[in-house]
């Protein structure tokens, strides 16, 4: 199982986000670059060329609708997947589902999530994506004619958990991150 992780910044308007007397304390610098390559090292630890592929299929029939370019404007639930600073600006719970087939119902993607804003701008999600062939033919024997004999079907699924937390910093500037679980 590979663990990756995704922060994205979500900004409406240019403007300074950083006050005047703002002074960076050394020692939660340290412990803050501790975190992001331990994270680094842990994602790439095992991780090989075509990893999490299926990832990059993208999720939300607005948002493929758009061609994927939906990161700046990623506000309704498929932000999980786009950009989760924009979850931030829900204002309400939200469930969103997906299904799609791919040729001809050869690949079947599926996409639930959950998303819960609360009062303080502040919204979590936890969200399951599974992209999946099933009924492959096993066969390991021929038979008198060279043909395979099927000895049985097996699949091929792809899963990933995202955890999601979003934070609105001011009424202008949103904060989010992802954790992934792949399978």
């Amino acid at each position: 199982m590979v663990i990756a992780y995704l922060f994205g910044v979500h900004r409406l308007y240019a403007m300074p986000i950083l006050k005047k007397n703002f002074k960076i304390n050394m020692t939660h610098l340290k412990k803050i670059l501790f975190l992001i390559i331990f994270f680094i090292s842990l994602g790439t630890a095992h991780a090989q060329k075509y990893a999490s592929e299926f990832l990059s299929i993208g999720v939300g029939a607005r948002a493929l609708g758009m061609g994927g370019a939906y990161a700046a404007i990623a506000n309704d639930g498929s932000a999980v997947y786009w950009n989760p600073a924009g979850l931030a600006q829900l204002q309400k719970r939200e469930i969103s589902f997906m299904h799609a087939s791919r040729f001809n119902g050869l690949v079947h993607t599926n996409f639930l999530n959950f998303i819960y804003p609360d009062k303080n701008g502040n919204a979590f999600g936890i969200s399951y994506f599974r992209m999946g062939i099933d009924d492959i033919p096993k066969s390991t024997k021929l038979d008198q004619f060279d043909r395979p004999i099927i000895e049985g079907y097996m699949q091929d699924v792809e899963q990933a958990f995202f955890l999601s937390l979003s934070r609105k910093v001011t009424s202008r500037f949103f904060f989010g991150g992802n954790i992934k679980a792949i399978r």
